[in-house]
């Protein structure tokens, strides 16, 4: 039955439960008279919990998460777990609840909007990734923010798990929101009981009562960038606690491909790589890949910005950047600091298509072609991933008009 009109809240005055969509925050003026009024307010994820008789591993984080939950349902299914990849990523977890038995690993992403709406919410893992500031187009404040992120840990127990990333000052932050056992991943902090020891990730976990391992090799990890090490720990973490024996996890992280339009490698051609970054949707996103190549940059960026200050990019365009080419309504303030970095050739391209066009004209053996936006895409593109399929597109059209131009010269 579909309810709608001015008084649509009214009409739902004789409901038991109303279950919100999570683009829908609950400080909005109609939520909020529905919680006046008596009336449980919570999200799919909340609903779909109560329902679930199987062993839920839930990840949060302001970036990685995507990536890191579609490791770990890799690793589990690898290792002939039966498992179900649900939430942002895969199929909504109330759509296979049902589904679901004891014996199965629920694996979900679960974003900050989604956990506004959680109460009792309890996985028996939890993972955080990292917590920069993020949505306050959508939060209040970001102490709103914080405290959503927090709520993934807050109904845990004892025989629990908390794994976050101990080199981030966000995901240490709210490490005692609940009380599960805590245990830190990282490749810094000294106090990491997962952590970089040469070229080994090594899991020391003796005061939980497991013997100490090695989760697996550095050179395991084909996804590019600092950070994807970080997500690979997390999710090696995850799996061990798990159950599932080094041997395999190592042999699954050799062969996770990444997720797409997270530094994915579109092609690479007479020495250039094109790689997609387009779900890249914040300065902190885009720092990741900036920082994940050696080589010299061909840059990409601007959509809707998500904010009005982008200096923290500053120091890595600085290091790698040779041409900035910028799009939509942040172009203007990503030249600026392009500008003040000292990039060589900054352009403003009226259309990603042109930017792709300027890219390849800039570019030369050895570049890489990076399109990581810092931006939303909502004033061009339907999302990111509309986003990124448009530029995959474009880079293989381009690359077959000047295969074919040559060929055609050749044939002269």
């Amino acid at each position: 039955e579909l309810r709608d009109g001015d008084d649509y809240i009214a009409s739902l005055s004789n409901c038991d439960i109303v279950v919100l969509s999570p683009g829908v925050p609950p400080h909005k003026a109609s939520v909020q008279q529905l919680m006046a009024m008596g009336i449980p307010v919570v999200g799919e994820i909340e609903l779909a919990y109560h329902l679930c008789k199987a062993r839920i591993i839930a990840v949060t984080g302001t970036n990685g998460k995507t990536t890191t939950a579609t490791l770990i349902h890799h690793i589990l299914t690898q290792a002939g777990y039966q498992t179900a990849l649900v939430g942002n990523v895969g199929k909504p977890f109330i759509e296979v609840v049902e589904q679901l038995d004891d014996a199965t690993w629920v694996v979900m992403e679960v974003s900050s909007f989604q956990l506004m709406t959680c109460e009792e919410f309890r996985p028996h893992i939890a993972i955080v990734t990292n917590v920069t500031i993020d949505h306050m187009d959508w939060h209040t404040d970001r102490d709103e923010y914080l405290a959503a992120k927090a709520k993934l840990l807050a109904c845990q127990r004892g025989d629990d798990w908390a794994v976050l990333n101990a080199d981030d000052a966000g995901a240490r932050s709210i490490a005692g929101s609940g009380k599960a056992r805590c245990i830190l991943f990282g490749l810094h902090a000294t106090d990491a009981h997962v952590r970089l020891e040469g070229e080994h990730i090594v899991a020391r976990l003796h005061q939980f009562g497991c013997d100490d391992v090695t989760l697996f090799q550095r050179s395991d990890i084909r996804l590019l960038g600092k950070h994807n090490l970080w997500n690979a720990m997390a999710g090696a973490t995850a799996a061990y606690l798990t159950g599932v024996d080094a041997h395999h996890i190592a042999v699954s992280i050799n062969s996770f491909d990444g997720v797409e339009h997270r530094l994915e490698l579109v092609l690479e051609c007479n020495g250039v790589k094109f790689v997609n970054d387009s779900a890249a949707t914040s300065p902190h996103a885009c720092l990741y890949g900036l920082r994940a190549f050696d080589a010299p940059l061909i840059w990409i960026a601007g959509g809707r910005p998500k904010v009005t200050d982008f200096s923290i990019l500053r120091d890595a365009i600085c290091e790698r950047v040779k041409a900035g080419i910028f799009i939509g309504e942040a172009a203007h303030a990503l030249a600026t600091v392009a500008h003040c970095a000292g990039v060589s050739h900054v352009v403003i391209a009226s259309s990603l298509k042109e930017a792709v066009s300027y890219a390849f004209r800039y570019a030369s053996s050895g570049d890489v072609v990076l399109f990581s936006p810092a931006c939303a895409s909502f004033d061009m593109f339907d999302d990111y991933k509309h986003r990124g399929e448009v530029f995959k597109q474009l880079v293989h059209k381009l690359i077959d008009s000047w295969a074919n131009a040559l060929c055609e010269a050749i044939a002269r």
